[in-house]
């Protein structure tokens, strides 16, 4: 069955005009970011399935996967810097009554565990 194209991202690369078609605006909007990120070529716009065509500068779905990205990238970013939690120190070492192995347990577990 034929795809559904609604529209087309018109781009160059290696100084050559060239379009990808796609079935939602949402997908050309990610590929277009996609192909503008990795510099792989320069994204002129999108043209629709009308014939109406839309500059990527004032392309308003190119401009949320961007905002989208860039705050993800900052989410990312501040995560980084966040300090790393410390491991559960363990509350007490316990003898496992079945074994007699000793192991330490967590702070809160039951005073009577391991006893």
């Amino acid at each position: 069955m034929p795809k559904n194209y609604t529209c087309a991202v018109w781009y160059y690369r290696y100084h050559s005009p060239r379009y990808e078609l796609f079935e939602t605006e949402q997908d050309a909007a990610e590929d277009a970011y996609y192909m503008t990120e990795t510099g792989e070529c320069s994204v002129s716009g999108v043209q629709f399935a009308d014939g109406r065509t839309v500059s990527v500068k004032e392309w308003q779905a190119y401009a949320d996967v961007v905002a989208a990205a860039e705050a993800e990238r900052e989410a990312s970013a501040r995560a980084a810097e966040a300090p790393t939690p410390q491991p559960v120190k363990p509350a007490r070492v316990v003898t496992d009554p079945f074994g007699g192995i000793a192991l330490d347990i967590r702070d809160g577990d039951p005073d009577w565990l391991g006893r």
